[in-house]
């Protein structure tokens, strides 16, 4: 059995619901022709899905039992916006010395995002094997671990006023 990807796309989305309940009965969803839901599933045409359209196959995927790529669809693009941010705020930080303390926080926060999506993700497939707890539980420690000497140093800096 292929495992299922993430969607990535609005395409990649819809290919899945058709994968799950087969093009007419997403066509039935959404009032639209088996031919035309092709159409949506392709990034090489003009054929866009609407969202309303999006929305209603994931309510009647979610009726019938299925996963839902639009939710996983969004959830993957706000966490990709989120991590983008925080690198760009790391990478902006570190090109000025004295905001070290302010990029090493922000780092800490990337690295804490991550491992709450894994642990999330882990929660969510229902897969934890003994080893992958243990690593988990290092990885929290080690973040916590850092972050006294953070604040520390973010109090310092706060202490001496940011000019």
């Amino acid at each position: 059995m292929t495992k299922r990807r993430t969607p990535d796309t609005i395409e990649d989305a819809l290919d899945q619901a058709i994968a799950y309940v087969g093009i007419d009965r997403v066509a039935a969803i959404i009032g639209k022709s088996p031919a035309m839901v092709r159409k949506f599933a392709d990034p090489d045409t003009d054929h866009h899905l609407q969202l309303r359209s999006a929305i209603e196959i994931n309510r009647q995927l979610a009726l019938g039992g299925y996963p839902q790529p639009f939710d996983e669809l969004v959830d993957l693009l706000a966490d990709r916006g989120r991590r983008a941010a925080l690198q760009l705020a790391a990478g902006l930080v570190e090109d000025h010395p004295a905001e070290r303390p302010l990029a090493q926080a922000t780092r800490v926060v990337l690295e804490a995002a991550t491992l709450i999506d894994t642990v999330e993700k882990a929660e969510a497939d229902g897969v934890y094997s003994h080893a992958e707890v243990d690593e988990l539980r290092e990885q929290i420690e080690a973040l916590q671990a850092r972050l006294p000497k953070l604040k520390r140093s973010l109090t310092a800096r706060a202490g001496r006023g940011s000019k």
